[in-house]
């Protein structure tokens, strides 16, 4: 007889019992004394006939059964709502490489089946939502995971307490790794701990993973490996595991157990499914709620960092700092950025980034490595403007078949080439994202890969999208400033640093001098009789002499040290860490060359020459950079007075008496 049969026949006991009662105290009919005794006789004539039916029942009973009845109301009752204090052990150590045994061949092979957008959309890396507004997103997060917690719990304790079971939990599916993790559960055992984590391979829940359908089982050996959730060696007699099911992939199990055999029933199971049921509802409910309060946060997050970025003026500053944001969002080993040559069909990697310096000392493709927009993963997307995500680099599996052959059309390979069809190897790198960007000078992409397959999908690569929308226009502001603030501070006519620049490189070189006690030099150059050219020859020659001369002395300075023109007709020089003798070699080497110098126009040739002072920044007699400019002047002056084209240094205090004159240098 089943357990339902037993229970009616419990109820109908009580009532005949009740029967009896009435018949002894007969409200309402105590009169009429036939129908009291009739009632009295179904009573007891019932009574008779239940007991006859329940032992005969009884005798027929399995062991298993009927020692279950044996036990007490009360200590059932007891276990039922007593609470389970659960102690977590330490943390289960897992390999960083999911080892190939823990997927049987069965299930890798269904892996391998699934389509290039099915792949992908198996992701369990959870993008970093709270990295960009963090304190708003731990908080909403983490009241939605209590409350969904709550339910979860609530549910699964009427579900134990139903099925009588001793054990019920929810194992959560990781890709990554291959394994079921226990999201929540009650059980009576105090070796069933929520920090239980077990492979899918040889045991009943990955089963049930594996064949995509309800499992019973009612008859468990003693110590069998199938149930392996428990941290010591449980008795274990029936299980009943049901899959759950989101959007036609497996994302879990709901799995009960018993220490006794048979003990779930058809029935039990039909209800068990239902109860997978509710919590696939509520699973799908929470993860929407979520999806659109993280939606929310992250576009008003969004909206931060655009102005963050906005706040940047140069490009190297908007870069990074989008990686500093991307490196939050996203959980990369690597990442590039790549722009597209002008007026080519190639590609320049102009910025790396690395979660590790050892990926760095690895790398086969550094910065400034040039590729062509025909081959390659990352070509692909450059050449048809589209995001692409990639969930495993060492599958062949095609997606253009452009770009997936050799270049020689014979070579096999079993990965995708992400620079060049000649590269021999992926670097170990498994997944691949990457999008382009616009901006108004140039496209570009951004690339993020991982050592671990299936690590990005296609929500991964809008966000991308979203973040990298946002880049292109910071990189455009950028621009548009880099160009104003070249306006501001080059001259018009000569193209090389006004006086406002050249000033602003003086004041900081005399800061950066004081600091590091470097020694540096200020040449004063004034053009000879320079009025007197224009007023001969037109002011369209006077100009072009001056661009000639601006060149030739921008061409004859390192990159470190400064120019600009001062005014007029004069240019100043600012040597960094340089000593005087130096100094007054590369004047002289100056003069001379503008000495040489042929300025053709307009089919004419003219000559001129330079007076050139040279002073060296002394701290201890000067003190800015008025009083450096003053001395350089004075040297130049005597260069004018000695007759021009010549070279004079000039070290002396800036308040000395202007009647002593330094000495020409020849």
């Amino acid at each position: 007889m089943s357990k339902g049969s037993f229970q009616f026949l419990e109820i109908l006991y009580i009532l005949l019992i009740l029967v009896l009662l009435y018949s002894v105290f007969p409200i309402g009919i105590e009169e009429n004394e036939s129908l009291v005794q009739a009632v009295r006789l179904i009573g007891i004539l019932g009574l008779v006939a239940v007991g006859i039916l329940y032992l005969n029942q009884k005798k027929s009973e399995p062991e298993s059964y009927e020692t279950l009845r044996d036990e007490s109301f009360d200590r059932r009752k007891a276990k039922i709502e007593a609470p389970i204090n659960f102690t977590p052990p330490e943390p289960i150590e897992k390999d960083s490489e999911p080892k190939e045994t823990i997927l049987d061949n069965n299930r890798a092979n269904e892996f391998s089946q699934l389509s290039f957008e099915e792949k992908t959309a198996k992701n369990s890396n959870d993008f970093n939502w709270e990295s960009i507004s963090e304190e708003k997103f731990d908080e909403q997060f983490q009241r939605f995971e209590e409350n969904f917690e709550l339910l979860l719990n609530d549910l699964l304790q009427k579900v134990k307490n139903v099925l009588d079971a001793k054990t019920v939990g929810v194992f959560l599916l990781n890709l990554q790794d291959h394994t079921l993790f226990l999201k929540a559960g009650f059980s009576d055992s105090q070796n069933f701990h929520l920090s239980s984590r077990i492979p899918l391979g040889g045991n009943l829940p990955g089963t049930v993973v594996k064949r995509e359908e309800t499992l019973m089982e009612n008859t468990i050996p003693e110590n069998s490996p199938a149930i392996n959730y428990y941290s010591e060696e449980e008795i274990t007699g029936s299980f009943l595991g049901v899959p759950l099911v989101i959007d036609k992939e497996i994302i879990g199990v709901l799995v009960a157990d018993s220490e006794s055999e048979n003990k779930f029933s058809e029935k039990e199971k039909h209800l068990f499914e239902t109860f997978a049921k509710v919590i696939e509802k509520l699973i799908i409910n929470f993860e929407e709620l979520k999806d659109t309060n993280r939606k929310f946060l992250f576009y008003s997050g969004l909206y931060e960092v655009s102005l963050d970025l906005s706040s940047q003026f140069k490009e190297k500053d908007v870069i990074f700092k989008f990686l500093e944001i991307v490196k939050k969002v996203f959980n990369y080993d690597r990442l590039a950025i790549a722009f597209s040559k002008p007026n080519s069909e190639e590609a320049e990697i102009a910025y790396l980034d690395y979660s590790s310096s050892e990926f760095k000392d690895e790398e086969i493709f550094p910065v400034k490595t040039v590729f062509k927009i025909s081959e390659g993963l990352n070509g692909y997307v450059l050449r048809k403007n589209e995001g692409l995500v990639v969930a495993d680099l060492r599958k062949n599996s095609k997606i253009d078949s452009d770009f997936i052959e050799a270049a020689d059309g014979t070579r096999e390979i079993n990965f995708h080439p992400r620079y060049t069809n000649q590269e021999k190897t992926s670097s170990g790198y498994r997944s691949f994202l990457a999008v382009p960007f616009d901006t108004i000078e140039k496209p570009g992409i951004i690339t993020i890969e991982s050592k671990r397959s299936f690590f990005f999908n296609k929500e991964n690569k809008e966000i991308l999208k979203k973040l990298t929308v946002t880049l292109g226009g910071a990189l455009d502001r950028a621009s548009y400033y880099s160009e104003l603030k070249q306006l501001a501070s080059t001259d018009g006519l000569t193209r090389i640093p006004n006086r406002r620049a050249f000033d602003e490189k003086l004041a900081l070189e005399i800061q950066r001098s004081d600091r590091y006690d470097l020694k540096m030099q200020l040449l004063m150059i004034d053009i000879d009789h320079f009025k007197s050219f224009n007023d001969n020859y037109g002011h369209l020659v006077g100009d072009e002499v001056l661009r000639q001369v601006a060149q030739t002395l921008e061409k004859m300075i390192r990159s470190i040290d400064g120019i600009g023109r001062y005014g007029g007709e004069e240019f100043s020089i600012l040597l960094i860490n340089t000593n005087t003798e130096q100094a007054v070699k590369k004047a002289e080497l100056i003069r001379s060359q503008i000495e040489e110098k042929v300025i053709s126009f307009n089919g004419d040739e003219y000559k001129v020459t330079i007076s050139i002072g040279v002073a060296e920044f002394d701290k201890k007699v000067m003190e800015n950079a008025k009083d450096f400019i003053r001395v350089a002047d004075k040297a130049l002056y005597a260069s004018k007075r000695a007759g021009r084209n010549r070279v004079t240094f000039h070290n002396l205090p800036p308040n000395l008496d202007e009647s002593i004159d330094p000495e020409p240098i020849v």
